[in-house]
Order: structure tokens, then sequence, then C-alpha cells
């Protein structure tokens, strides 16, 4: 048996081929590593790029902004929360924004070219300002987006604006000058002012094209001539001469000439300036006055400007030696590069030579810092334009000082390193993810909550959670709180990396409220043993709470006059459910806003001083029952009312009812009293007089009889008579009263005659009252007399007013009876200019034995007005009382009886 080992398949790789193709591998894997390396690393020097170039770079996409280097908010004074997912066309002017519109919408479809224009913008202030915009479609982020290029132009334009000012007023001046101008160009004018034909004394069309001797004097053309050849063959300068002139009108003028040599469409000419010598003050003046108007703008302008020929000062305005901290003397003539930080000389030199050399890709502007005379710096920002200065080649430099956004600069990166030095320090973990839920930074103390020893161990969030359908559902709420713009929140049961758990209070935040893409920020906090104290406390809240709900006193919290909680028994009280009353003011228990506000002033008070207040008070519960309460308040922080007071309310509807019936007692014992004292008073009146006069009679008749004839006894007879009837009727009226009282009145009502009752009543009233003077006018206005009544109790009603009418009207005046309708009542009115009632004693006019305190000794039981009243009332009607009393002119009394 052959024991040798066989051969391995020829699919099978060698153990050196397989260890040469895991270095294969390897390498790959390195190789791919650090490209990926060097692309983010590219990515990182592309975006430092971008927000350090020169030029403000911005991206859009669907009319949003999605990017915006330093240089772009700068330009358009915005911060990058201000600028990031603002509307792009905001920015832009009313009646550019619709083409602007359509150009990005086709460009987000992919048709736009590039394009370069010039447009004017608003910015977050308020100013407008030109930018130079090259815009471009890119993709980004896999979508077609909008790069925007820009520079802020604003100063070139008004630059240019300026000059085109400045040509229009030098053409102006030109066609405008007091002075002639002529350009000559071999012997020939090819150009003139209108005004030189006016100097000339010559007419206008025969100045262009001709001869420019024609006007000179015969004796002064040969050294005209000469001039003018040696300054077309450049061997003269500027010159001013003086000549004579002769006009059409064959006058001669002498004219002063400036002369000077110029390229006048590609070949030299002469330009003359010419004018009467008379004006030549004048003209110079103007001349004067203009170049002081140019040299106040320059020597006023914002920003510093500087003329170099080659690397030293020829000229300085007043802004770029206050600049540079040095006087004009110091300046001129020095180089410029003294001025640099020797820190930045080196590359300062090398930039500006190589922008006088014409190089390409040189900024036009640049950022450096000057050494002041006492050793301090400052930073400025510079640009430098080559011009011809005095003739030759000259750079001029505009410079700002930018010191102050440096150190803004400076303080904006300080505050950054701060921030993050406060991130990593904090005690609440926080961390960074992706879109796609995955870590990108931690601080320390989001790995010590969750015992990570490493970031790159924790690559989601999804170990962190108790369970995969809790992970899950967080996540899903999240993308749900983003998409509205909410911040999420929620307190979760989260698992630490060694397998124990935890609570933890989690927030999260999309860094691009409402999108998702930029990915969003994390905060947990361990609340573990905040939940313990919370469960204890819920379970000691519950058993208090079930001790307060279970008191026989209405309890309640209040804070700022508003409720907060109540017990069982205060909802009980008061019929309110706890919806009614958590969260409401107190004003629900008070009958008005004045009544609410001076309670409150009174609590105050008493709460700010002693720490407590209470009172007896009567509520109403929500049903409107009224009932009486003993409310007591206490401050939960001695005398500090605002944070918030316990109040009390107990039940004292009973104690104060029984509290009302004693005093009702007490009361109607009083009055008792009083009507025992006067119906005593008054039967001791009433009766002493008829019983006087029986007894007189009585005697009379016993002892004198047999003197007395016929008619002196009748007239005995009749004052007993007349007494007992008197003594008959008041005991009639004291069982009247009795009967009213018990509401045993009669009431058998049935048809009367008004008329023909009223009538009777106003004869017996007067019969009653022999002694009165006063008449009775009576009118009665019913249509129909008949009527449904009681007679016996309208007589009481009317016989006694009537008589009060007359026996209280002592000085004979008329007294008024009257009887009308009123709707389906009919109206009785006894009036009368009697002795009237003092106001006082109104009130009291029904009682039983009550008499007005002013009708003197007249007499009277005080029980007339009592019985009238009851028999109205009987009638289901009413009576209503108006007097006048004392000295007043128009002193009586009305009586209105409606039945």
């Amino acid at each position: 048996m052959n024991s040798a080992r066989p051969a391995p398949p020829a699919s099978v790789c060698s153990e050196t081929e397989l260890l040469a193709e895991v270095a294969r591998l390897r390498l790959l894997v390195e190789e791919l590593q650090s490209q990926k390396v060097a692309t983010q690393h590219l990515a990182e020097m592309n975006h430092t790029l971008m927000q350090r170039i020169g030029e403000g770079i911005a991206v859009a996409q669907h009319g949003k902004v999605v990017f915006a280097n330093a240089k772009a908010l700068e330009i358009m004074g915005l911060t990058e929360d201000q600028a990031m997912g603002s509307d792009l066309f905001q920015w832009r002017l009313p009646q550019d924004r619709p083409e602007a519109i359509r150009t990005h919408f086709q460009r987000m479809l992919g048709l736009g070219d590039d394009h370069q224009e010039e447009v004017l913008v608003n910015t977050s202030s308020g100013e407008q300002r030109w930018l130079d915009l090259r815009t471009s479609t890119v993709s980004w982020q896999g979508m077609p987006a909008s790069l925007m290029v820009f520079a802020d132009i604003t100063r070139r334009r008004l630059e240019a604006a300026s000059l085109k000012r400045s040509e229009e007023r030098y053409r102006h001046v030109v066609n405008n000058l007091n002075e002639g101008m002529i350009v000559i160009q071999g012997n020939r004018v090819v150009f003139n002012n209108p005004q030189a034909a006016s100097i000339l004394r010559v007419p206008p069309e025969t100045v262009l094209g001709t001869f420019f001797g024609t006007w000179v004097h015969p004796d002064d053309l040969p050294a005209m001539r000469e001039r003018v050849k040696r300054r077309s063959q450049g061997e003269m300068e500027e010159a001013s001469t003086s000549f004579r002139t002769i006009g059409s009108d064959l006058s001669t003028r002498w004219i002063r000439s400036h002369n000077i040599t110029v390229n006048w469409e590609g070949q030299p000419a002469t330009m003359a300036f010419f004018s009467d010598v008379t004006e030549h003050r004048a003209v110079t003046e103007a001349l004067q006055r203009s170049e002081a108007q140019y040299k106040a703008v320059v020597e006023n302008v914002g920003e510093g400007m500087v003329v170099l020929i080659g690397d030293k000062v020829v000229f300085a305005n007043e802004r770029a030696l206050s600049i540079v901290g040095r006087s004009r003397d110091e300046a001129m003539n020095t180089p410029f590069l003294r001025f640099v930080h020797p820190d930045d000389r080196g590359w300062a030199l090398e930039r500006f030579q190589k922008r006088l050399s014409g190089e390409d890709g040189v900024p036009g502007r640049s950022e450096t810092r000057l050494l002041l005379t006492d050793g301090s710096e400052i930073w400025v920002e510079i640009s430098i334009t080559l011009v011809s200065w005095d003739g030759a080649q000259a750079s001029l430099m505009f410079m700002t000082d930018i010191t102050a956004r440096k150190l803004l600069e400076q303080q904006l990166q300080d505050t950054l390193d701060e921030r993050e030095t406060v991130l990593e320090s904090s005690v609440m973990g926080i961390a960074f993810l992706s879109n796609t839920g995955r870590f990108r930074w931690a601080n320390q103390a989001m790995l010590s909550i969750f015992r990570v020893q490493e970031t790159p161990a924790l690559a989601s969030m999804e170990p962190l959670y108790t369970s995969r359908e809790q992970y899950l559902r967080v996540g899903t709420d999240v993308d749900a709180c983003i998409r509205e713009g909410k911040d999420f929140r929620t307190e979760q049961l989260m698992r630490r990396m060694d397998g124990s758990t935890f609570w933890a209070m989690l927030s999260g935040k999309a860094v691009n409220p409402g999108k998702n893409q930029q990915g969003t920020v994390w905060v947990v906090m361990d609340i573990s043993e905040r939940k313990a104290l919370e469960k204890a406390l819920q379970q000691t809240t519950v058993e208090r709470e079930a001790i307060l709900n279970n008191t026989l006193v209405g309890i309640s919290y209040n804070r700022n006059r508003c409720v907060e909680w109540v017990n069982d028994k205060y909802l009980e009280m008061t019929g309110l459910s706890r919806d009614e009353v958590i969260g409401k003011s107190s004003r629900m228990f008070y009958a008005s806003d004045e009544e609410y506000e001076e309670d409150g002033r009174a609590i105050n008070a008493g709460l700010l001083s002693e720490g407590g207040y209470s009172s007896e008070r009567q509520i109403a519960r929500k049903n409107a029952d009224p009932f009486w309460v003993e409310l007591s308040g206490r401050c939960v922080l001695e005398k500090d009312p605002s944070a918030g007071v316990i109040w009390t309310m107990l039940d004292i509807s009973k104690r104060r009812q029984a509290e009302e019936d004693t005093r009702a007692a007490l009361t109607r014992q009083t009055e008792l009293n009083a009507l025992r004292s006067r119906f005593v008073s008054m039967t001791s009146h009433e009766f002493r007089t008829p019983l006087a006069t029986i007894l007189s009679s009585a005697e009379l008749m016993r002892y004198y009889s047999d003197r007395m004839d016929a008619a002196e006894k009748d007239e005995t007879l009749a004052g007993i008579e007349i007494a007992v009837q008197r003594m008959t009727n008041m005991l009639e009226r004291v069982m009247l009263i009795g009967k009213s009282d018990a509401d045993m009145l009669d009431f058998a009502p049935r048809t009367l005659n008004l008329d023909h009752l009223c009538r009777d009543l106003m004869s017996e009233a007067m019969a009653q009252q022999r002694g009165a003077t006063s008449q009775v006018n009576y009118r009665f206005d019913l249509a129909d007399p008949m009527g449904g009544y009681d007679e016996k109790l309208l007589r009481h009603i009317f016989s006694n007013l009537l008589s009060n009418a007359l026996k209280y009207s002592p000085e004979g005046l008329p007294i008024e009876f009257r009887i009308q309708k009123d709707g389906q009542k009919v109206v009785f009115e006894v009036v009368d200019q009697g002795i009237g009632i003092p106001q006082t004693e109104i009130p009291h006019l029904f009682d039983t034995f009550h008499r007005a305190s002013n009708v003197g000794n007249i007499p009277g039981t005080g029980l007339g007005l009592s019985i009238v009243k009851k028999s109205v009332e009987v009638h289901g009607g009413t009576i209503d009382v108006e007097s006048i009393a004392g000295d007043d002119p128009r002193h009586g009394t009305r009586f209105r009886v409606r039945l």
C-alpha cells in the first residue's frame, strides 16, 4: 500500500501562491486607503482654498444656497447661518429676478451655458453692490447646481461711472469752453470746438479743413508755421504763445494759445487751446478751481491712495499717510516696502514684481501687515493698478485698513477653538452622525457614558439601544421631526457597550433644518439617578395625594392667582371638574374685574406682611348655588406669594345659616316688641277716647236725664253710638290685620260698576271727615266702567286713601281722585297737597301700627295703609307712593294703585 500523500488538485492554490495573493490584496487595500486619504486631503485643500480665495464662491440648487465661501459671505454681509438654505433670488433686484430664475432652473435641467455678467444686487444691510458674476453648471453632491464665482466690482463701476462722468464733463467743458480749441494735422484743422470760430471771428463752417494760417496775421505766420512743423516732428514740448489773428470782419485780435503735441487718430498733431487775452485770467481761475475740486476728492476718499514709481512713493493722499502713520515728508521718495512688516516683505515684493511684469494669475488684491513707527502693526488690504504718472509708468496702490476685521477673524477662530474645548469638556455626551446614522465625531463624555474605549469601535448607535425595534422606532421618529423642522427629544432606556442599561435623555437636531443630508447632532445625558428620584418622588406624591384627597377641607395650590393643583374635596365643594380648574385664573370666583382686583390687593398685602390671609366669604358653585366658606391661605415660602400659596377652603354654610337664623330671630323679636309697644299705645289711645265718651254720656243719662230734653238725650245717645262704632271699626281693622297676616283675607270678586262705587267711596270719606275743608276732584277716564273686583276690599283701599288725603290736608287744598286705563291694568291715583311723608319713613309706611313722625295730634291707628297694601296684594295688584314733606312748596303725596 502506497503511503505517499496524494497531489493537491490543480485548482487549489499552494501556500506560497496564497501568501502572494494576500500580500497583493494588502497592497491594494493600502493603495486604496492612500487614495482615500489623498482624496480627503485634496477635498480639505479645495475647501480651504475656496474659503481663502479672494473671490466670492457660492453654489445653489433649486433656488437655494447650499454653499458660500467666506469671501461671498463678506461681500453679501451675511453669516453662514443666514446664507445656507436662503432664497438665491432675494438678493437680485426685482426687475432682474424673472430672468435669473429662468436661467437658474435651466441649469438645474443641465441646459445652461457658462455665462458672465455684471449684476447689481442687494446686500443684507440694504446696500447695493455691483458684482462681476461668472455662472457655470456643475455637479454638486451628484445633482446639477449653479456655481457662481463673483467679485465685488462696485468700486470699479463707481470709478468707471466717475470716469464716464468725467469724460462727459470734459466734453461738455470742451464744447462750452470760453477758449477755442483746434487740432492741426498736416497744416489743416481736423477738429474745432464751437467756440473757436467765435473767438477767431470767422463763420463756423469755414474752420474745419482750412489751412490754420488763414486767420494768422501775416507778420506772425512764419513763426507759427515753424512751431507747428517742429512740434509735429516731436522737437518741441508743450508751449504757450501769443499771436494775432484777422477775422472775417478784418478786426485784429490777440490770441493766447497753448499748444501740445498729441496722437490724433494714429498720427501726430498739434492741439491748440486759445482765447482772447482779456479772458485768459477767468479761464485760468476756472482751471484752478477744477484742480482744487479733484484734489479735494482724492484727499478725502475713504481709501488710502499711493503712487509708486519703481518702489518709491511719489504721491500719497491724507488717508494713506494716516494708515501708515507717517508724515508726508517721511513718506515721499521712500520705498514702500519699508512700511511693510519684515515677515511679509519677501512675498509682498515677489507679488509686486509679478504684478508689474503683467504676469497672469497674480491676485488683484492682497492682505499684508504694516509696521508703524511705534512698533505696532496693522493689517491692510492692497490692490495695485498700473497707471501713467508724469509721463512714466507708475503703480497706483489703493489700501484699506482691515485691522478690525482681522481682529474679528482671530476672535472668531479663538471662539471656535474655545467651543471645541467646551464640547470636549462637556459633561453631556455630544456626537455628530452622518445622514446614514454613522458616527463622525463624539466627545469624551459620550464615550464615557456608553463606556466606549475608542471612537472607531462605535460605528453606529444601534448597539446602544436595547433592541433593534427600539433603534428603528427612534430612527423613524427622528426622520419625522427633521422633516417637520423640529428637534427630537426623548427619554430612553439605553445600553452601554459592557451590556449594562441606564436611562438616558436623548435629543437630536439636523445640521441643516428640515433636511438630513448633512447629518445630525446628538446630545445624551445619563438620567438614571434622576429617574430613580422621580420614581421615589412619585411614590411619595401618590401617598400624599391620597391623604390630601381624603381630607374634609378643600385644598388648592395657586401661583400668581392661577390654580395649579386641587384636591378632590375642592372639586366636590365647587362642583367643577379638574379640567375646568387646573391652569385657570381664580377670577372665575368673582362677579367683576373690579372685585377681583380689589380683593387681590388685600390678599397680597396680607401675604406679604404676615405670610398668610384668611376671610369668610360667599362664593358660587358651578350650578350658581351660593355657599359660605372660610378661606385661609399660607405662602409656600415665608412672605413670598410669588413662590405659590396653599389655600384651604372649609364649607361654613350651616354655621352661617345658623347665625343668620339667630340674627333673624333677634330682629323678629325686636320687631314684635316694637309692634306690641305700638299696639298697646294705640289701643290705650283709641279705646280710651270712645270709652271716656261712653262713660261720660252714661253718667249724664244717669244723673241728669230728668233735666235733659229729648234733643239732648238723642245727642248723648248718638255720641255713645259713634264711640261704640269707632271702637267696632278699630276692632274690625285689628281683626282684618290678623286675617291678612294669616293669609285668611276673603277674596270674592264680582262684576262692579267702578264709577258708581268710586263716587260712593268719595262721599263716604268726606262724610267721615266732617271737619275737612278740602274738596275732591274726581275724574273717571274708563270707556267701560264695569270690572271684576271684591267690593269690600276696594272699600278698605280707597276709603282709607281718601280719608287720609282729607285728614292730612289741613289747608283746604284740592285732592285729585283719578281712574284711567294703562294697558291691561286700571290705575287709581289719589293725590293730595298735604303735609307729606318724610323720605326716610316711606319704606315703613305700610308696616302695621306705623304712623309718620310729622302727623302731630291728628288721630289715627296706623292700621289703614297696612290694610290697603294687603287688600291690593290680594287683588294681584301693586301700590306705589311718592311724597314730599317739609317746607318744600311741592309738598304732598301721590298713591298709585294698579289692579
